[in-house]
């Protein structure tokens, strides 16, 4: 994840992968905006070749405080 302090508020940039797809969301306010924007519309993904051996997937919880 990353994020960009603009004129208009905070810019998130965020990849998350699967053992095959790798995904990318974009937006501006907070990340529950940003995911929220996708609800009523298509989420594009890269399909990645082959398996990965021994992976590790990691779970990351944005809490708000």
């Amino acid at each position: 994840m990353e994020t960009a302090n603009v004129h208009n508020g905070t810019r998130y940039y965020v990849m998350a992968v699967t053992p095959t797809r790798l995904y990318s969301f974009t937006g501006f306010g907070s990340l529950e905006s940003v995911f929220a924007s996708y609800v009523d519309r298509t989420v594009h993904f890269m399909e990645l070749p082959g398996e990965i051996p021994n992976r590790l997937v990691l779970h990351i919880l944005y809490c708000q405080i």
